[in-house]
């Protein structure tokens, strides 16, 4: 990959989906999570890893404040059977979507991008420019960058727009 794009999070081989989707999704199943949330769930992550390969900067009150009104589509429309108002109006409704933005702009916004990827943080996993220590590859989660935080795989140096993309040798 020597650019990043939308479209350069369709070029992967067709194993990966079955790889990763039933490691993703078995625990899921075994926990009794119901067909429609798994698409809810693959449509969100789907989402997500096109925003990560977006050549875009995005702040991470913006990403808080979509992730706070998703999260009030689905508790004020009652939806993945959490009905925490019955019956509201849609004056109700759209109280709760966009407090829930505003709430969570402000209060996950500076931690946004310690939680979840940004295509800051996803960049340097397809740079070439890596450092000698970091050899077998930085920043390995696909749209939870907590895990790298966790496991010490992360690397974010600078913003890496410029960075030389793809492996050695291979046009």
């Amino acid at each position: 990959m020597a650019e990043m794009g939308f479209a350069a999070h369709l070029r992967y081989h067709w194993m990966e989906n079955i790889i990763y989707r039933t490691l993703e999704y078995l625990p899921l199943a075994l926990l009794g999570i119901g067909l429609h949330d798994f698409f809810i769930i693959h449509i969100f992550t789907l989402a997500w890893g096109h925003f990560n390969h977006s050549n875009i900067t995005v702040s991470g009150r913006i990403t808080g404040g979509i992730l706070g009104a998703l999260i009030g589509i689905v508790v004020a429309g009652g939806l993945f059977d959490v009905n925490l108002v019955l019956e509201p109006s849609i004056i109700l409704q759209s109280t709760i979507i966009l407090g829930l933005a505003a709430v969570s702009s402000v209060a996950l916004g500076p931690f946004m991008r310690k939680v979840f990827n940004s295509p800051e943080m996803h960049i340097w996993h397809h740079t070439q420019d890596l450092p000698s220590e970091r050899y077998y590859g930085v920043n390995f989660g696909l749209t939870l960058a907590c895990w790298d935080y966790i496991f010490g795989t992360a690397y974010v140096p600078q913003e890496g727009r410029n960075n030389k993309l793809g492996f050695t040798g291979i046009d």
